[in-house]
């Protein structure tokens, strides 16, 4: 009896599993068959396939956007880049001057030949050697600013190495008129001729070198705040000394030379009001307001507290630079952010110090694998008094 008790129970523990695996059951003869069968194993009746199991829609990422030379989109400029704004500002400054000084000058000493005078001749040699303290002073700045970016990963090489040809057209510019007015006042040998000829064909193209390779930082410095205005300067930067090349050697006419130098003049002009431009929206003016200014009657926050951000504006790049601009009740210090819902953290954040009302800092992660493009992110910034800040930023 136990044999047979055993048989009978495997048999229903079989058909049992069987039956649980056919899923599809016969209409005609009501036989059930293995859920892959499309034919009844019994009457040959053709079966219908179970309705599939829907998937859930594949999430379809947009195509990455073509990223412009440098960063992907403009940026707002922060504190970190007024230092270079500012050096770039008064380097424009000095060259738009410099080269106003050189152009009266020039006038003047073209003026002798029509109405000789050695007072006008003395005040145009003057204007023309003070216009080296400009040139050099512009020469000077500009590479100081091009280099402030070197820390952001930005470089401009291009840009120090034009202001310095810049400086070198005018000084063998100016050595050149020293040169021809000892000749005019001596007979001069036809060694020192060839030598006038050398500096008055090598000068102006050294002008049109310096002046282009200034004109392509301008650009795209320009390009990556978005700033118009230093775009345009730097276009008539660059049609300015081309003029002045082709009035000066090719044509040989100083009213088509001396606006040239004019045009060049303008275009620095415009660059430094450009600079003047991002170097206020860099310094806001909340943050002119003195930062250590105590408040006795402030009690303190309580530990952990969340600071919420009044306004939502801030942009996270596809390099995983994330501009934000935050509002802090603390003069405290950033040692880490991260935003949420992701495991991106940093403790790369420039600059590192929060003062008491609005700062525009960089905060830089390494990746932005998996963030939706146009959807904003929380961001939280961890201080170092205990507190924590929370504000949005659109990955764009």
């Amino acid at each position: 009896m136990s044999i047979g008790r055993f048989i009978i129970e495997k048999f229903n523990i079989v058909l049992h599993e069987n039956i649980s695996t056919m899923v599809k059951v016969c209409p005609r003869c009501n036989t059930a068959n293995q859920d892959s069968s499309l034919y009844c194993a019994r009457c040959g009746y053709p079966l219908t396939q179970p309705p599939s199991v829907m998937q859930p829609p594949v999430v379809q990422q947009p195509p990455p956007v073509q990223q412009p030379y440098g960063y992907p989109q403009t940026l707002p400029p922060s504190q970190q880049d007024a230092k270079a704004f500012l050096y770039l500002k008064k380097g424009a400054g000095q060259f738009a001057g410099g080269l106003v000084l050189v152009l009266i000058g020039l006038v003047l000493l073209n003026a002798l030949q029509y109405v000789p005078s050695v007072r006008l001749a003395a005040i145009s040699l003057v204007l023309l050697v003070i216009a080296v303290r400009y040139m050099y002073r512009g020469q000077r700045l500009s590479r100081l600013g091009f280099k402030a970016f070197s820390p952001l990963g930005l470089g401009y090489g291009e840009g120090g190495a034009g202001s310095v040809l810049i400086f070198v057209w005018y000084t063998l510019d100016l050595l050149f008129v020293l040169l021809s007015v000892l000749a005019s006042l001596t007979s001069a040998s036809p060694s020192a001729t060839a030598t006038l000829g050398l500096y008055f064909l090598v000068s102006p193209l050294l002008l049109v070198i310096g002046t282009i390779l200034i004109s392509i930082a301008y650009l795209r410095n320009g390009g990556l705040y978005g700033n118009g205005s230093i775009k345009a300067g730097s276009v008539f930067v660059i049609i300015g000394p081309i003029i002045y090349l082709l009035g000066d050697i090719i044509i040989g006419s100083k009213l088509i030379s001396l606006p040239g130098l004019l045009l060049a003049a303008i275009g620095f002009g415009i660059v430094d009001s450009g600079y003047g431009n991002l170097l206020r929206a860099a310094r806001p003016p909340s943050q002119m307001a003195t930062p250590n200014m105590a408040l006795p009657s402030q009690a303190a926050p309580a530990v952990n507290q969340n600071v919420p951000y009044p306004t939502s504006t801030g942009n996270i790049f596809r390099d995983g630079t994330a501009q934000i601009y935050v509002y802090s009740p603390y003069q405290a210090q950033v040692v880490r952010a991260e935003i949420l819902g992701t495991s991106m953290a940093t403790t790369n954040i420039v600059p590192p110090t929060l003062n008491v009302g609005y700062n525009n800092i960089r905060v830089q992660f390494a990746l932005t694998q998996g963030l939706i493009p146009n959807t904003p992110y929380t961001i939280q910034l961890y201080l170092d008094n205990g507190q924590v800040i929370t504000t949005q930023a659109v990955y764009s």
